[in-house]
């Protein structure tokens, strides 16, 4: 006979009325798997005969032993204990064979171990106290439903860059059969897929700049798409961002957002990446990655643009449900109380799961009532604290936690709140761009509420936003209404410097080398362009150059921060030309590579030949270059003229050279053809 755990809770002290089980696995009780906790009560006190080790290290002397049959690819497994025990537990597949163990907590609580199974096959749980001595429990095992990353509501959190498995298994689910979820550019829907889901910290500004490079582990062509902001796996409307480039695209295999792009969606003939996505606080996205290839194991993720700092690891996927159990319950003579939940959203047929220690879920009248009543003890003092689990028809599960106090004294004496407070600088960009993130509090009693500067209502989000430099005043509540108030001084980033050297006088062709120097460390510098120098010929954040001095000019440097400020500095750079020029007396245009033809040598100082002109001893023009540059022989008089070969002679030229920075100059002369 099944006995729910608000019933038996109440017999878990009296232990020689709880039903026992074997302390040896091969004699292991038989107990069913359910689609919610269905708890029977057990205890391990006086199951001494055998002990089998685990991997959690635990004193097994006291161990005691189920079995069951999975009817679901995964499986959980919950023990309640009391107060004045400090059970674990352990998964085998066979008696000798261990799956999986844990011990979270140290006296008393809940003890949830999830793992995978497989339907229809027998597995053994072994529950002991961690230390020794036994202790009275309620154990429930429970099926629960597999999500693959191939669909989206199995998707995967990303916030940090690196390595990131990629194993799709197939197609999964088609996410994409509603007319609430738009495949977009992805034309053959889903093939080799896995779903991602990325989420902004709210304590990002506003309009941050997101951009990311994804790199496979292979030759492989992915393709992509970006849902959001704030969309759920069944409404994910069309995507904001649609790549379906094939594998020969110009940046192909890699993909993403950023690179200069700037379409939101492409098709076979696109170049792999498409324009950045401008982000908010608290937004959520969610991204489908796509490939026909089945050898896919893992790709590199890179993250950059201004939001790349703001990404945001603890998170939940968004499933369209919300739910507040409400706030801190006072109490002082009341004995009797109902629970009420609110959730919105996708709450047809919602079910719930109320839980606590063994002693507290005792004064439920039910663990999965949308409203239970709670029975209080006449002895009942201090306090106490429940956590509700709601979860949808389409797998969205949620959870919230409400604390019962009995306080019945209507003064007090309020003790000092303290708190670890990080703040954010302003930045130089803008003057509303500081935050002050609330951390550990010391004193008082949960939950906290927050107030700054007495302009806002109380908050129970710890952080502030789109702050301006200077002192605010931060006011802490705990849960008894007692407050302490704490002057905080936001600073301004210090603005930063940039300096280039002093001008320059320098030889024209002369090597000069200029390098930025700043008080920020390269990784605060997103980039330094110089007036002389085209971006791509230095490579970012390009701090140096090299360059040859050609002409004089103002060299400008402009330093940009990672966050968006910039600085800049000059110089001047005063070049003393070299007009050397040097033309041969004779040559020997015979096919023998060596003096083939007549050409002009110059210094650096000359720009081009405007032009060269022979003439022969009659004057007659019989060869013209114009506008070539000087020290190319290739480029002078071969000895010909219209292609005729002309006799051994002297000739006469005549040259004008452009000079840089100073007026053109001309040299003229004989030369010596030889045959």
């Amino acid at each position: 006979m099944k006995i729910h755990p608000f019933i038996c809770l109440f017999l878990l002290l009296a232990t020689s009325l709880l039903n026992g089980q074997s302390d040896d696995c091969p004699a292991a009780e038989l107990i069913s798997v359910f689609e919610d906790c269905q708890a029977e009560p057990s205890s391990t006190f006086s199951l001494t005969s055998f002990s089998t080790k685990n991997t959690c290290n635990g004193n097994t002397d006291d161990d005691g032993w189920f079995r069951f049959i999975a009817i679901s690819p995964r499986t959980q497994v919950v023990v309640f204990s009391d107060q004045l025990a400090n059970m674990a537990i352990s998964v085998f597949e066979t008696c000798r064979k261990e799956i999986a163990c844990v011990n979270d907590r140290d006296m008393g609580g809940q003890e949830f171990l999830t793992f995978d199974t497989n339907i229809d096959q027998e597995y053994f749980v072994q529950v002991y106290d961690f230390t020794e001595g036994g202790g009275g429990f309620l154990i429930c095992l429970t099926a629960e439903e597999e999500v693959f990353p191939s669909d989206c509501p199995g998707a995967t959190v990303l916030c940090e860059a690196g390595q990131i498995p990629f194993t799709p298994i197939g197609a999964g689910k088609n996410d994409f059969d509603n007319n609430n979820s738009l495949a977009g550019c992805l034309a053959q829907n889903e093939n080799q897929s896995a779903w991602y889901y990325f989420e902004i910290t709210e304590e990002a500004p506003p309009n941050q700049t997101l951009t990311f490079s994804i790199t496979p582990d292979s030759d492989i062509d992915y393709d992509f798409a970006v849902y959001g902001p704030n969309v759920i796996c069944d409404a994910l409307g069309a995507p904001i961002r649609c790549s379906f480039a094939d594998q020969s695209c110009d940046f192909c295999p890699m993909t993403g957002l950023g690179m200069g792009a700037t379409d939101a969606s492409e098709g076979v003939n696109g170049d792999g990446f498409l324009a950045p996505i401008t982000v908010q606080s608290g937004e959520g996205f969610f991204m489908i990655l796509n490939t026909s290839a089945t050898t896919a194991t893992s790709f590199d993720l890179e993250w950059g643009g201004t939001a790349a700092n703001f990404l945001k690891c603890s998170t939940q996927l968004p499933c369209g449900l919300t739910l507040d159990v409400g706030n801190p319950i006072i109490v002082c003579e009341e004995t009797t109380l109902t629970l009420n939940p609110t959730a919105t959203g996708n709450i047809n047929n919602l079910k719930y799961q109320w839980r606590g220690t063994p002693t507290t879920v005792a004064y439920l009248n039910s663990l999965f009532s949308a409203n239970p009543t709670v029975t209080l003890p006449p002895d009942f003092t201090g306090s106490i604290g429940y956590e509700v689990t709601a979860i949808a028809t389409n797998g969205c599960t949620l959870k919230d936690s409400i604390f019962i106090t009995k306080q019945c004294e209507v003064s007090m004496d309020c003790p000092t709140l303290s708190a670890d407070i990080n703040l954010t600088s302003v930045n130089c960009t803008d003057p509303n761009s500081g935050s002050l993130q609330i951390g550990l509090i010391e004193g008082g009693m949960s939950p906290y509420l927050f107030q700054l500067d007495n302009t806002t209502d109380f908050q129970t989000n710890p952080s502030f936003q789109n702050l301006t430099e200077g002192n605010h005043l931060l006011t802490i509540q705990d849960g008894n209404g007692c407050q302490s108030d704490t002057v905080i001084t936001l600073p301004t980033t210090p603005l930063p410097t940039l300096e280039i050297g002093n001008d320059i006088t320098a030889s024209q062709g002369e090597s000069i080398d200029l390098t930025a120097f700043s008080n920020l460390n390269d990784k605060q510098i997103k980039n330094v362009t110089w007036s002389i120098l085209d971006s791509e010929d230095c490579l970012v954040p390009c701090i140096s150059i090299n360059f040859n001095a050609l002409r004089t000019e103002t060299i400008q440097a402009i330093l940009e921060t990672t966050d968006n400020c910039t600085v800049r500095d000059e110089l001047q750079l005063t070049v003393q030309p070299k007009i050397d020029i040097y033309t041969p007396t004779v040559f020997s245009p015979n096919g023998d590579g060596i003096n083939d033809h007549f050409s002009i040598l110059t210094g650096a100082g000359i720009a081009k030949i405007i032009t060269l002109q022979i003439f022969d001893r009659w004057g007659n023009l019989v060869f013209r270059q114009d506008n070539f540059l000087p020290n190319n022989a290739g480029l002078g008089w071969d000895g010909r003229s219209n292609n005729r070969i002309l006799d051994s002679g002297v000739y006469l030229y005549y040259a004008e050279l452009e000079v840089i920075d100073s007026p053109s100059v001309s040299k003229s002369g004989d030369v010596f053809l030889i045959r």
